[in-house]
């Protein structure tokens, strides 16, 4: 099985996610963010702030819409990327 790290939790890492189950459906997906809940639509921040929409909407994918992806989300921060070695180093060490 090959493995897959998606660094970043935002649109693009979604995208990413959702391409490489397409391409792949037995691969293992970890995403990096260091976002504590996970993604959020960054665009509906303004819509959310003026009233427009309620914070329930900031969140298009629910927990379990990421475990029918097979997608493993863990809140780090990256700290250092070694790509000969095909490994991260994160903030706590691990």
């Amino acid at each position: 099985m090959t493995r897959y790290v998606i660094i970043g939790s935002g649109a693009a890492g979604i995208a990413a996610a959702e391409e490489i189950r397409k391409q792949d459906p037995q691969a293992s997906i970890l995403m990096l963010g260091e976002e504590r809940h996970g993604y959020y639509s960054r665009p509906g921040l303004a819509y959310y702030l003026t009233g427009e929409i309620v914070e329930e909407q900031l969140f298009p994918f629910s927990k379990q819409d990421f475990e029918h992806i097979g997608l493993h989300l863990l809140n780090a921060q990256v700290k250092h990327i070694y790509p000969s070695e095909h490994r991260v180093a994160l903030h706590n060490g691990r």
